[in-house]
């Protein structure tokens, strides 16, 4: 059995504006992976959450990419356990842009002696007997935003969101994050970072026949730039979880009409949606509190909302 634990952040920690993500995967042998590591105010409940689960130390640490909602706990992790390895992409890639959240991770790494292993689309790891096969992102991913504006436009066809200059990271790295598929047996889950409907096409594009998953992660915290129809189609997960500490449409009440527009022109309907639309179980962390979800090696998934709300039960897939 593989278990997958979707932390809902925000319900222990409201000490910040937002809490960011963190899963925890639970191997058929006792092993920990721990993909992303929330804001720093929310390391210390995921410490929590994992010694509540008798967690000693972790295989492996993932970080998706390097936002400070996804890395910002890493410190207070690797404090609390012994890690084996850490994957990511390169320190370097993004070094001119992530001023804020890079320091105190570089530091935490240091502290330990941690090299971070790369992972890019075509290689893969296993442990346990599960696989984690990478899906993106590609290794000539543009480091630059001016690079990755017309990368994206000339090698996909996409028009990447106008980020205000002094943000430019930020579409940048969201589509920069780490892809992942994991099988065990016959069971898959497919979990992808932040990616916008860009990286989304980008993906599309290179692996459209390998994303199919029974278990998916709502991409960028269930928003609606992200889970486009095409996506959508070709996950065709029976089983999605949206991980966000806010209401799934603040992202366009918090936008200026301009932005919004954007958003309206190139990303139609909301995941929360869409999701059931395509015949998923769709859950929410904000909605529903921490979601496990338990899979076999032999195609079933169920999920267990922590609280559950009157459209949104507990459900088995098979």
């Amino acid at each position: 059995m593989v278990e997958l634990y979707f932390l809902n952040l925000v319900q222990q920690e409201k000490l910040c504006e937002k809490s960011g993500e963190s899963t925890i995967i639970r191997l058929p042998e006792g092993g920990t992976v721990l993909v992303d590591c929330g804001v720093p105010e929310a390391g210390p409940a995921i410490v929590r959450r994992l010694q509540s689960l008798g967690v000693k130390k972790l295989d492996a640490l993932l970080l998706s990419h390097f936002h400070l909602d996804h890395i910002g706990g890493v410190p207070d992790v690797l404090d609390a356990f012994d890690v084996d390895r850490v994957y990511s992409y390169p320190v370097d890639w993004f070094s001119d842009y992530m001023t804020k959240a890079l320091p105190a991770y570089v530091a935490a790494l240091e502290k330990h002696h941690l090299v971070p292993q790369p992972l890019f689309d075509g290689m893969s790891f296993s442990l346990e007997g599960v696989r984690f096969d990478i899906l993106s992102p590609p290794k000539d991913f543009p480091h630059a935003f001016s690079d990755y504006q017309k990368w994206m436009l000339e090698k996909y066809g996409q028009e990447v969101y106008p980020y205000d200059s002094a943000a430019v990271t930020v579409p940048m790295a969201n589509d920069s994050s780490i892809c992942f598929k994991m099988s065990y047996g016959t069971s898959t889950y497919l979990s992808c970072g932040d990616l916008y409907y860009s990286g989304e096409r980008m993906v599309l594009d290179r692996h459209k026949d390998d994303l199919h998953a029974l278990v998916a992660k709502a991409n960028h915290h269930g928003n609606m730039t992200s889970s486009i129809p095409e996506w959508v189609d070709a996950v065709g997960a029976k089983i999605v979880v949206g991980m966000k500490d806010g209401l799934p449409d603040d992202l366009v009440k918090k936008k200026d009409p301009e932005k919004a527009e954007f958003w309206k022109n190139h990303v139609s309907g909301w995941p929360y949606e869409r999701w059931p639309e395509h015949g998923a179980d769709y859950y929410f962390t904000y909605w529903n509190g921490e979601v496990r979800v338990e899979m076999d090696d032999q195609g079933h998934a169920t999920a267990y909302p922590q609280r559950g709300t009157k459209n949104m039960r507990p459900s088995s897939i098979g």
